[in-house]
């Protein structure tokens, strides 16, 4: 690496730095700790995949139902009938 790439890695750094001792302070400032702001977004994170797994389980039910509802048409010769349903 050349010298101002070195340069501008050092200069990064120090700003990477310089942020984080403002965010400890902000975090400190408002009475929450970093270990408290990392279990809160863990807390939102863990409730969103929860929520997801939900929608995918709905999802997949829909999806059966949905095959249920086309092979029961089918089988009764009605499919055609309400694919031009649909499709209108």
């Amino acid at each position: 690496m050349t010298d101002e790439q070195l340069d501008n890695m050092d200069y990064l750094a120090e700003q990477k730095a310089v942020q984080d001792q403002n965010d400890l302070a902000a975090w400190e400032k408002n009475g929450w700790t970093p270990a408290q702001w990392r279990a809160y977004v863990n807390e939102i994170v863990r409730s969103h995949d929860r929520a997801m797994t939900r929608l995918e389980n709905e999802l997949a039910d829909h999806k059966k139902a949905l095959g249920q509802i086309i092979g029961n048409a089918s089988k009764h010769g009605i499919l055609a009938e309400i694919m031009e349903g649909v499709k209108s």
